[in-house]
């Protein structure tokens, strides 16, 4: 007889004393005032004393499994229902499964659900008696599913490949497509040996072994950041899928999982069909020679649906010539709370109230024939703050603003154009980060007018404040001004974000009058002392700032450490030699 046979009779026994206990526990149990009413976890606590309980057992439910009947004085407890019925009454889902009816059916899932689960509360998820591989190792022997599996399979986690309740594929696999080296049982290509362990775990090295193509494709372009980061088991199974391209979920489901911010959009009052449908559609999920992955120009792309050249479609857009324009300008290609996808962040009041005429003469030019004038003439705070500046921007000299700004809507505060400080590095491209390096929250999350005047100012480098108070504006919470209900944060005293952001920016613990940082004691502001400087050994002379330390738009740590450093230590034998 082999050992799974015989477990599954110790099974069997072990529910036929489960049952005659529950049966005398009937007979023997005491009188209650009333079932129905009573609480029965005063006396049963040890049976909710596990994390993980099952709902019905919870709030004095327990009449949902449970039948409950009073007679000569003693009360009688009994299951509602026999098994698996009486789960199936909650969990139907389970009913093929449970009547075996399924191409490849699990076994123990056909006798009784408590075989692996504990009905009122367990250590592990899903109510399992013990997390897998160990609930699978009760019946399957190690000895005997390792060598078939050509590796040490036993410490893995089974539910990787296998379903628990059964399934539509031979040996109660999760998907029919496998991939090439597991449907070979050639582990070894991707594992290394004696273990199941991944082989360069997170690398694209394993995958590339193979794929040899991608590995020079992925390498330039506009490249989707968990492709530039070498994780294809992010998007991929390496075992076996019934998605397309052994894909873990279907599209859209697979990219929203990291794109939150396009699923609020598509979850709003308008959305794009092709964005809801397929993301991909637009987008090449490796990489592109477009913007955004894009699988070609916007405006093509938008063509491949829309005839730029249909007349009706110009007339709704008050007769612009619509093989000439960037849709992108005024639409959002996912979704919108406007309708129309029109975008929503910012809108000019000239655009909403359908003034075209403010800025434009018949056939769509520009009055006075020169961006700048146009605006200007209702922006004159704007034209006063260029002529006072006494520290100008070149750029007000050179560019229009429509260079910055779209003059009808756009995503970001005050019509900018482009996101993080996507404008400003169209010059500024030094102060862009690489590939491996971090960009400052400031330029990410607001953008460079966070530190610095777009316009002009008063300060070298446009800054609107002293570099060190520019910097606690944001790192020090203290400084915050917080909404009455907690929703919002203003930093710097005009930039408001969600709360829930601002908790992700670093922040600096204030002691005394000036921060103590990076240890107590140390200064991180102004010129040490010849007391200060006696502490410790230090070839250090002059004033300390932020800046004397991190860079304030990029670095290869997160903390932005100057000079390309990548930690601490880096940085303090930079004046405190060994």
């Amino acid at each position: 007889m082999s050992r799974s046979s015989v477990l599954h009779r110790a099974y069997a026994l072990v529910l036929l004393s489960l049952a005659f206990a529950l049966a005398a526990s009937g007979r023997d149990h005491p009188s209650l005032v009333n079932p129905a009413t009573a609480k029965c976890a005063t006396c049963h606590e040890a049976v909710l004393a596990n994390a993980v309980k099952h709902p019905p057992a919870l709030d004095g439910g327990c009449t949902s499994c449970h039948q409950f009947t009073k007679a000569d004085g003693k009360t009688t407890v009994k299951l509602a229902a026999d098994e698996p019925q009486l789960c199936l009454t909650c969990h139907a889902a389970m009913s093929k499964a449970a009547g075996g009816t399924l191409a490849a059916p699990h076994a123990p899932v056909t006798s009784t659900c408590t075989i692996c689960h504990n009905p009122h509360s367990t250590a592990a998820p899903h109510l399992l008696i013990s997390s897998p591989p160990a609930l699978c190792l009760t019946c399957h022997d190690a000895a005997s599913i390792d060598p078939k599996h050509g590796r040490t399979v036993s410490r893995a986690d089974c539910r990787s490949c296998h379903l628990p309740h059964g399934g539509p594929n031979a040996k109660l696999l999760k998907a029919a497509a496998q991939h090439p080296p597991f449907a070979d049982k050639n582990c070894q290509t991707c594992h290394k040996r004696g273990g199941v362990g991944r082989a360069d775990k997170g690398s694209a090295k394993v995958c590339y072994a193979c794929h040899t193509d991608n590995e020079t494709k992925f390498a330039k372009g506009v490249v989707h950041t968990i492709v530039r980061q070498g994780k294809c088991e992010a998007c991929h199974d390496p075992h076996l899928s019934d998605k397309p391209k052994f894909l873990l979920r279907s599209q859209p489901e697979l990219c929203l999982k990291c794109h939150t911010d396009v699923a609020k959009k598509l979850a709003g009052a308008s959305a794009h069909p092709p964005a809801k449908d397929d993301c991909s559609t637009c987008h090449d999920p490796h990489r592109s020679d477009n913007p955004y992955q894009l699988i070609d120009t916007p405006k093509a792309l938008c063509a491949t649906c829309h005839d730029a050249s249909d007349k009706a479609l110009s007339k709704k857009h008050l007769g612009a010539d619509l093989t000439k324009v960037n849709c992108l300008g005024c639409h959002d290609p996912h979704g919108s709370t406007e309708k129309k996808l029109l975008l929503s962040r910012s809108v000019h009041p000239p655009f909403a109230e359908r003034s075209c005429e403010t800025c434009h003469e018949a056939g769509a030019k520009l009055n006075e024939g020169a961006t700048k004038e146009t605006c200007l003439a209702c922006h004159s705070n704007i034209g006063d703050a260029i002529r006072k500046a006494t520290v100008p921007h070149p750029a007000m000299e050179i560019a229009e603003c429509s260079s910055c700004h779209s003059p009808h809507a756009s995503r970001q505060a005050r019509l900018v154009r482009e996101p993080a400080g996507g404008e400003c590095f169209s010059c500024h491209d030094d102060k862009k980060a690489a590939a491996d390096e971090h960009q400052h929250g400031a330029i990410t999350m607001i953008g460079c007018e966070a530190c610095h005047a777009p316009h002009g100012g008063s300060r070298p480098r446009l800054l609107r404040d002293d570099v060190d108070q520019l910097c606690l504006s944001c790192h020090d919470s203290g400084r915050w001004k917080k909404s009455e209900d907690g929703k919002t944060v203003t930093l710097g005293g005009r930039f408001t974000m969600p709360a829930a952001d601002a908790a992700k920016i670093l922040t600096l613990k204030m002691i005394g009058a000036d921060p103590e940082h990076p240890i107590t004691g140390h200064r991180a502001l102004g010129t040490p002392t010849p007391k200060e400087l006696g502490r410790t050994k230090t070839k250090f002379r002059g004033s300390l700032s932020c800046l004397t330390c991190h860079d304030p738009h990029k670095g290869k740590s997160r903390q932005l450490f100057s000079g390309g450093k990548t930690n601490a230590m880096e940085v303090c034998l930079g004046c405190h030699e060994k």
